[in-house]
Protein backbone atom coordinates (compact mmCIF):
# COMPACT_ATOMS: atom_id res chain seq x y z
CA UNK A 1 0.00 0.00 0.00
CA UNK A 2 0.88 3.76 -0.95
CA UNK A 3 0.98 4.54 3.05
CA UNK A 4 3.08 1.96 3.59
CA UNK A 5 5.56 2.73 1.61
CA UNK A 6 5.34 6.40 2.51
CA UNK A 7 6.14 5.39 6.14
CA UNK A 8 9.20 3.11 5.78
CA UNK A 9 10.62 6.14 4.14
CA UNK A 10 10.94 7.69 6.96
CA UNK A 11 11.34 11.51 6.04
CA UNK A 12 13.51 10.46 2.71
CA UNK A 13 12.51 12.12 -0.11
CA UNK A 14 12.73 9.13 -2.40
CA UNK A 15 11.90 5.33 -2.31
CA UNK A 16 12.73 2.14 -4.29
CA UNK A 17 10.33 -0.74 -4.36
CA UNK A 18 9.85 -3.90 -6.94
CA UNK A 19 8.98 -7.07 -7.33
CA UNK A 20 11.10 -10.15 -9.40
CA UNK A 21 9.12 -12.48 -10.89
CA UNK A 22 10.61 -16.14 -12.82
CA UNK A 23 9.35 -18.00 -15.68
CA UNK A 24 11.26 -21.08 -16.73
CA UNK A 25 15.27 -19.05 -17.36
CA UNK A 26 13.88 -15.92 -17.69
CA UNK A 27 13.16 -12.81 -15.03
CA UNK A 28 10.78 -10.00 -15.25
CA UNK A 29 11.85 -7.10 -13.07
CA UNK A 30 8.95 -4.25 -12.12
CA UNK A 31 10.88 -1.13 -10.24
CA UNK A 32 8.75 1.40 -9.37
CA UNK A 33 10.45 5.28 -8.26
CA UNK A 34 8.27 6.86 -5.66
CA UNK A 35 8.64 10.45 -4.88
CA UNK A 36 7.53 10.64 -0.71
CA UNK A 37 7.46 14.61 -0.99
CA UNK A 38 4.77 14.87 -3.33
CA UNK A 39 3.58 11.31 -2.60
CA UNK A 40 3.29 9.69 -5.95
CA UNK A 41 5.26 6.92 -8.08
CA UNK A 42 7.41 9.37 -10.06
CA UNK A 43 8.54 6.59 -12.46
CA UNK A 44 7.81 2.51 -13.50
CA UNK A 45 10.60 0.36 -14.50
CA UNK A 46 10.13 -2.71 -16.29
CA UNK A 47 13.01 -5.07 -17.55
CA UNK A 48 13.16 -8.85 -18.63
CA UNK A 49 16.52 -10.72 -18.70
CA UNK A 50 18.12 -14.06 -18.62
CA UNK A 51 18.80 -15.31 -14.95
CA UNK A 52 22.88 -15.48 -16.92
CA UNK A 53 22.32 -11.81 -17.64
CA UNK A 54 20.78 -10.51 -14.11
CA UNK A 55 23.96 -9.04 -13.11
CA UNK A 56 24.27 -6.56 -16.12
CA UNK A 57 20.80 -5.84 -15.44
CA UNK A 58 20.77 -5.16 -12.06
CA UNK A 59 23.51 -2.91 -12.56
CA UNK A 60 21.63 -1.13 -15.43
CA UNK A 61 18.60 -0.77 -13.14
CA UNK A 62 20.86 1.26 -11.20
CA UNK A 63 22.51 3.45 -14.21
CA UNK A 64 18.35 3.88 -15.04
CA UNK A 65 16.98 4.95 -11.63
CA UNK A 66 20.26 7.19 -11.35
CA UNK A 67 19.68 9.25 -14.31
CA UNK A 68 15.99 9.96 -13.15
CA UNK A 69 16.80 10.99 -10.25
CA UNK A 70 19.77 13.35 -11.51
CA UNK A 71 17.65 16.55 -11.49
CA UNK A 72 17.19 15.68 -7.72
CA UNK A 73 20.80 15.78 -6.64
CA UNK A 74 22.03 12.18 -6.17
CA UNK A 75 24.79 11.42 -7.64
CA UNK A 76 26.43 7.63 -9.35
CA UNK A 77 29.34 7.87 -6.93
CA UNK A 78 29.58 5.81 -3.98
CA UNK A 79 29.57 7.93 -0.69
CA UNK A 80 32.07 5.81 0.60
CA UNK A 81 35.80 5.07 -1.63
CA UNK A 82 35.69 1.21 -0.53
CA UNK A 83 32.13 0.73 -1.52
CA UNK A 84 33.28 -0.56 -4.97
CA UNK A 85 30.33 -1.87 -7.47
CA UNK A 86 30.84 -5.09 -8.07
CA UNK A 87 31.16 -6.11 -11.93
CA UNK A 88 28.56 -8.07 -13.63
CA UNK A 89 29.57 -11.33 -12.66
CA UNK A 90 29.98 -11.11 -9.14
CA UNK A 91 26.65 -8.47 -8.58
CA UNK A 92 24.31 -11.71 -7.99
CA UNK A 93 26.30 -13.03 -5.20
CA UNK A 94 27.19 -9.99 -4.02
CA UNK A 95 23.36 -9.41 -3.54
CA UNK A 96 22.58 -12.72 -2.44
CA UNK A 97 24.91 -11.69 0.78
CA UNK A 98 23.26 -8.85 0.89
CA UNK A 99 19.76 -10.21 1.09
CA UNK A 100 20.72 -12.50 3.91
CA UNK A 101 22.51 -10.64 6.01
CA UNK A 102 19.39 -8.30 5.93
CA UNK A 103 17.54 -11.70 7.30
CA UNK A 104 20.14 -12.06 10.12
CA UNK A 105 19.21 -8.54 11.02
CA UNK A 106 15.82 -9.28 10.90
CA UNK A 107 16.10 -11.90 13.77
CA UNK A 108 19.18 -10.07 15.46
CA UNK A 109 16.25 -7.22 15.55
CA UNK A 110 13.39 -9.52 16.76
CA UNK A 111 11.61 -8.52 13.47
CA UNK A 112 11.74 -12.35 12.69
CA UNK A 113 11.94 -14.91 15.16
CA UNK A 114 15.32 -17.26 15.28
CA UNK A 115 12.98 -20.60 14.35
CA UNK A 116 12.09 -19.13 11.25
CA UNK A 117 15.41 -18.59 9.70
CA UNK A 118 16.59 -21.25 7.83
CA UNK A 119 19.99 -22.29 6.53
CA UNK A 120 21.84 -20.36 8.24
CA UNK A 121 25.00 -22.11 8.10
CA UNK A 122 24.54 -22.32 4.84
CA UNK A 123 24.23 -17.84 4.60
CA UNK A 124 27.31 -18.50 6.38
CA UNK A 125 29.14 -20.23 4.73
CA UNK A 126 27.87 -18.00 1.42
CA UNK A 127 29.20 -15.19 2.67
CA UNK A 128 32.58 -16.28 3.48
CA UNK A 129 32.75 -17.45 0.19
CA UNK A 130 31.95 -14.58 -1.20
CA UNK A 131 34.64 -12.90 1.03
CA UNK A 132 37.73 -14.99 0.20
CA UNK A 133 36.77 -15.08 -3.50
CA UNK A 134 36.44 -10.95 -3.53
CA UNK A 135 40.05 -10.85 -1.30
CA UNK A 136 41.17 -7.13 -2.51
CA UNK A 137 37.40 -5.95 -1.76
CA UNK A 138 36.33 -4.56 1.93
CA UNK A 139 32.50 -4.96 1.54
CA UNK A 140 32.41 -8.69 1.33
CA UNK A 141 34.71 -9.24 4.31
CA UNK A 142 32.32 -6.32 6.17
CA UNK A 143 29.74 -8.15 5.12
CA UNK A 144 31.24 -11.36 6.47
CA UNK A 145 31.87 -10.30 9.99
CA UNK A 146 28.30 -8.85 9.93
CA UNK A 147 26.94 -12.29 9.32
CA UNK A 148 28.94 -13.88 12.40
CA UNK A 149 28.59 -11.25 14.64
CA UNK A 150 24.88 -11.13 14.31
CA UNK A 151 24.62 -14.94 14.68
CA UNK A 152 26.09 -14.63 17.74
CA UNK A 153 24.23 -11.97 19.04
CA UNK A 154 21.02 -13.54 18.37
CA UNK A 155 22.41 -16.74 20.52
CA UNK A 156 22.96 -19.09 18.19
CA UNK A 157 25.64 -21.77 18.16
CA UNK A 158 26.69 -21.48 14.06
CA UNK A 159 28.89 -18.71 14.44
CA UNK A 160 31.80 -20.57 16.36
CA UNK A 161 32.40 -22.64 13.57
CA UNK A 162 34.15 -20.03 11.55
CA UNK A 163 36.50 -18.65 14.02
CA UNK A 164 39.68 -19.85 12.15
CA UNK A 165 38.71 -18.05 9.19
CA UNK A 166 37.41 -15.13 10.84
CA UNK A 167 40.52 -15.13 12.59
CA UNK A 168 42.42 -15.56 9.57
CA UNK A 169 40.98 -12.55 7.62
CA UNK A 170 41.57 -10.20 10.38
CA UNK A 171 45.32 -11.17 10.80
CA UNK A 172 45.70 -11.15 6.99
CA UNK A 173 44.13 -7.45 7.07
CA UNK A 174 47.59 -5.40 7.52
CA UNK A 175 46.60 -1.66 7.08
CA UNK A 176 45.36 -0.36 10.00
CA UNK A 177 43.26 2.44 8.31
CA UNK A 178 41.12 0.16 5.98
CA UNK A 179 37.40 -0.23 7.34
CA UNK A 180 37.97 -4.39 7.78
CA UNK A 181 40.63 -3.65 9.86
CA UNK A 182 38.58 -1.21 11.87
CA UNK A 183 35.67 -3.42 12.11
CA UNK A 184 37.84 -6.19 13.20
CA UNK A 185 37.17 -5.82 17.31
CA UNK A 186 33.67 -7.13 16.62
CA UNK A 187 35.31 -10.45 15.43
CA UNK A 188 37.82 -10.25 18.19
CA UNK A 189 35.90 -9.65 21.19
CA UNK A 190 34.00 -13.14 20.28
CA UNK A 191 36.66 -14.94 18.70
CA UNK A 192 40.03 -13.19 20.59
CA UNK A 193 39.40 -11.52 23.55
CA UNK A 194 43.16 -11.16 24.54
CA UNK A 195 43.83 -9.46 21.04
CA UNK A 196 40.95 -7.71 21.01
CA UNK A 197 41.52 -5.44 24.23
CA UNK A 198 45.07 -4.50 22.38
CA UNK A 199 43.41 -4.28 19.47
CA UNK A 200 40.92 -1.60 20.76
CA UNK A 201 43.50 0.34 22.29
CA UNK A 202 45.64 0.43 19.48
CA UNK A 203 42.60 1.83 17.40
CA UNK A 204 41.50 3.75 19.99
CA UNK A 205 45.01 5.84 20.33
CA UNK A 206 44.11 7.90 17.48
CA UNK A 207 40.57 7.64 16.89
CA UNK A 208 38.39 10.72 16.09
CA UNK A 209 34.84 11.29 17.59
CA UNK A 210 32.23 9.11 16.07
CA UNK A 211 34.59 5.92 15.57
CA UNK A 212 35.61 6.43 19.16
CA UNK A 213 31.96 6.90 19.92
CA UNK A 214 31.36 3.40 18.07
CA UNK A 215 34.33 1.91 19.71
CA UNK A 216 34.85 2.87 23.13
CA UNK A 217 31.26 0.90 24.74
CA UNK A 218 32.81 -2.57 23.04
CA UNK A 219 33.43 -5.03 25.43
CA UNK A 220 34.03 -9.01 25.53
Amino acid sequence: PDEQVYALADGARFAVSGTIAQNDDRQTIEIALWDCLLQRVEDRLTYTCSVDDFGETALRIERDLFARLSDAGPSAAPCESYYQRPDAGAIASHLTCIGQTLMLSLVQNGVVSKDSLWGERNILEYSLWNALHAAASQLPKMIFAGAVVKSHDFGSDVFAEFKRPALQLVAEETDRTTPFYRLSPLLLRIFDPEMFHLRKAELLADAGDDYRAWLQPLEV
